[in-house]
């Protein structure tokens, strides 16, 4: 009996702690590698579209760190100037976004970056935003965003830091649950187009929700049946054990 009521607890932590995987393909671990190709996949990387009349901005590639062993995530030069015979252009930088078809409900997104900067001063040396879209393509749900040109403390100035690490976060209140939609995640880099070289990079990407999950049933809760299988096992089981103890066997 004992075994049959930690059973059935057991499905009943499955069943409501788990939470929706909103997010395709998040995590960066291996992608400061050259060699890993599916990094990107379930991602639409665009170049940046701030001047869309220029038509010299219209790259945004991965690049990647000296130690890829040392520096997890996936890399992108933003704000970098290329030289060419016609003279200066290849204007790189841009963002990537990922939609996903959402039930509605509270949403948890956190963003970790990497940013390796060049020879650029601390006063340009750009920023990066996170928007999460609505439902209509141009409502703005949630966004959040760092200056990596603002300074707190006086000694980044006479030794700005080589690199920066942190966490941007799109979360919903209590009292304020998204509609069900199509909602489109967008990150973007920007900084001030210099000769100098700075790797924007994303190292994880957690899109969660406790009461919603993907419209298509894509990475949602355990369905039903699903649990019902599993209680129908675990019953089997202490069936069997009870047998065994009631039809012991003869020596």
């Amino acid at each position: 009996m004992t075994f049959i009521v930690r059973s059935l607890f057991l499905i009943a932590i499955l069943s409501f702690s788990v939470q929706a995987s909103l997010i395709q393909n998040s995590g960066f671990d291996q992608c400061a590698d050259p060699t890993v190709d599916f990094c990107l996949d379930g991602f639409e990387v665009f170049a940046d579209a701030t001047d869309p009349n220029n038509p010299n901005r219209q790259s945004f590639v991965r690049n990647f760190p000296v130690d890829p062993t040392t520096t997890p995530g996936v890399f992108f030069n933003a704000g970098r100037l290329t030289f060419s015979i016609f003279g200066i252009n290849g204007f790189e930088g841009g963002g990537l976004r990922q939609s996903f078809d959402f039930s509605g409900g509270d949403i948890n997104i956190d963003i970790g970056y990497n940013v390796i900067f060049g020879d650029e001063g601390i006063n340009q040396r750009g920023q990066i935003v996170a928007t999460l879209f609505g439902p209509d393509g141009s409502a703005e749900a949630l966004s959040d965003s760092f200056d990596f040109s603002a300074v707190s403390d006086p000694q980044d100035i006479i030794n700005p830091p080589s690199s920066a690490q942190g966490n941007l976060n799109l979360q919903t209140s209590v009292t304020d649950l998204l509609q069900g939609g199509l909602y489109t995640l967008e990150i973007v880099f920007g900084r001030t187009f210099l000769l100098t070289d700075t790797l924007f990079g994303l190292t994880n990407i957690s899109a969660t929700s406790q009461t919603g999950g993907l419209e298509n049933g894509s990475n949602e809760l355990p369905e039903p049946g699903t649990l019902g299988i599993l209680f129908i096992a675990i019953v089997g089981l202490v069936a069997m054990r009870h047998y065994k103890k009631s039809h012991p066997q003869s020596i």
